[in-house]
């Protein structure tokens, strides 16, 4: 929200009040050299009144206009400010009324998600032991359906029929979603200008009911952004009406699994608290990213804006370990836990999602702390068995193109490329990364 606003408000009345001073500044007519007779003078006086009345003139709507942009400028900021307050009711609002997301955060003294639970109110909990066991058969937790989302061309089809073939004989069969094109569904709704003094293109959005937002305001999202959430939600609401789907693959059509991903989907899932949550007989059922990008390590355990991250990630791992006498094969979602590349998700987390896209304007993948806070199991595997290939262009936000560095990447988000096989070549992604950058 534009938390600011307040303070925006005095900053443009002043500037309207020194724009009206400078605009209003006695003018003062330069001394002759000559002298001058009477009839000259009264000649130059009536001259240079009405010379001074049409300045005021042209100064007066030069004010009106300054004025105007700034009473523009300040409904827009107040409309937006008053948004964006809704979008955030709104969110509350649905999920609290959306059946399936559980018993609320704390039950019986104890919390899914201790991290995000830490994160937010500073106190330690221990986390709610799974209900579900499928340890002895982890294929309870397999994906019914998988999906591939993919734009219409050459190369996102290429993209597609290389995984497919990877993970066909592994015994998981990748179906083809057509994905909502962003930038031909709402390119329109965009628009370009040049910043001549910050030199830079300020991009700008506008919905259908008139509310702009520009690049860095709150709401913003790349036309990109809103295809792939548009997509999800689609695809979602297709899934709804299979009644007998309980737990789907979603991924990108850059994802990259590892190189015996179905045994390591068996293996995670056989853990109670990796794979409990996504069993087709669990009756609180969630989310398991297979794989996920954590940026930075985090203050933990200092509390404040980035205290998340992977110092807080090996507490959680730590506690586990503690707790169960086994090393986890999954961690909780915290606040810095961004990725939707490879994701498995139990249908009572379907309407959630649609709902969420409906009342919000984040990135898709910042959804995974609004099911924590609602009590609904978000982890990640790991080691992950699901990566990124990045060295692409992005479709979804061109900003990201520069972080198109795999070697990079895999050390921020500890990929260790050797586990993983590209699928076109079946080649390790560590040979592959090599053979591409030669």
């Amino acid at each position: 929200m534009l938390r600011g606003l307040p303070q925006v408000v005095p900053v443009l009345v002043a500037v309207n009040l020194v724009m009206t001073c400078v605009l209003f500044m006695p003018w003062k007519e330069p001394r002759s050299r000559h002298p001058r007779s009477e009839d000259d003078s009264l000649s130059d006086d009536l001259r240079h009144t009405q010379d001074t009345m049409e300045l005021m003139g042209k100064r007066q709507q030069q004010q009106d206009s300054i004025v105007h942009r700034l009473e523009t400028d300040i409904a827009r900021l107040e409309k937006q400010y008053n948004d964006q307050g809704k979008y955030l009711f709104q969110i509350k609002e649905k999920l609290e009324q959306t059946p399936g997301t559980g018993h609320g955060e704390v039950h019986k003294g104890c919390v899914v998600n201790p991290s995000n639970h830490w994160e937010r109110t500073g106190q330690k909990r221990k986390e709610c032991p799974s209900k579900h066991d499928i340890s002895d058969e982890p294929t309870l937790g397999f994906p019914q359906r998988s999906f591939v989302l993919s734009l219409d061309s050459a190369s996102s089809r290429k993209a597609f029929e290389d995984r497919r073939a990877y993970l066909d004989p592994q015994g998981i069969a990748l179906e083809r979603y057509m994905a909502v094109n962003g930038h031909q569904e709402f390119g329109h709704m965009y628009t370009k200008q040049f910043d001549a003094v910050n030199n830079v293109t300020i991009t700008t959005y506008t919905d259908h009911s008139g509310l702009k937002i520009r690049t860095g305001e709150p709401g913003f999202l790349t036309a990109g952004e809103r295809g792939y959430r548009q997509s999800m939600k689609r695809l979602f609401q297709m899934l709804l009406k299979e009644n007998s789907v309980k737990t789907v693959m979603v991924t990108d059509d850059d994802v990259v699994f590892s190189c015996h991903f179905a045994t390591h989907l068996r293996s995670v899932l056989s853990q109670p608290r990796c794979g409990g949550h996504l069993s087709h007989q669990a009756t609180r059922g969630g989310i398991l990213l297979l794989g996920a990008a954590v940026w930075i390590d985090g203050t933990y355990p200092e509390r404040g804006p980035y205290s998340a991250g992977w110092r807080l990630i090996k507490e959680d791992i730590s506690t586990s370990k503690q707790a169960t006498g086994k090393f986890p094969m999954c961690f909780n979602v915290n606040r810095k836990t961004f990725g939707s590349f490879a994701v498995l998700y139990h249908r009572d987390t379907f309407q959630t999602i649609i709902d969420w896209i409906d009342s919000s304007s984040l990135p898709f993948d910042h959804i995974w702390p609004i099911f924590a806070k609602q009590g609904t199991p978000v982890r990640v595997s790991f080691p992950n068995i699901a990566i990124q290939n990045v060295m692409h262009e992005s479709s979804i936000d061109a900003s990201r193109n520069g972080q198109s560095d795999m070697l990079k990447r895999a050390k921020l988000h500890k990929w260790n490329l050797k586990e993983y096989c590209e699928p076109g070549t079946h080649q390790t992604m560590s040979t592959f990364v090599q053979d591409f950058s030669l």
